[in-house]
């Protein structure tokens, strides 16, 4: 995975956009040893934690926690 991300950030650096090393994240279960010093510096995020664009990505506490969210805005909304 660490050649992966060091050939998206070589090819986005030849077309122009640059990586933005503050804003990654790696999901991956706690107990995961990530020896890549490039990827030691990614935020770490828990499987049962992840959401993409704001959506929960398994079933667990984050996606009761989406959907209590998002029904509380429903019930908020004037009819």
């Amino acid at each position: 995975m660490a050649r992966d991300v060091q050939r998206i950030i070589e090819v986005g650096n030849s077309i122009g956009p640059s990586f933005n090393v503050n804003k990654c994240e790696l999901i991956a279960d706690p107990a995961t040893t990530i020896a890549d010093p490039l990827l030691q510096s990614f935020e770490r995020i828990a499987v049962k934690d992840a959401t993409l664009l704001g959506a929960a990505l398994f079933h667990g506490p984050t996606l009761d926690s989406v959907w209590a969210a998002r029904l509380d805005r429903s019930l908020r909304r004037p009819v």
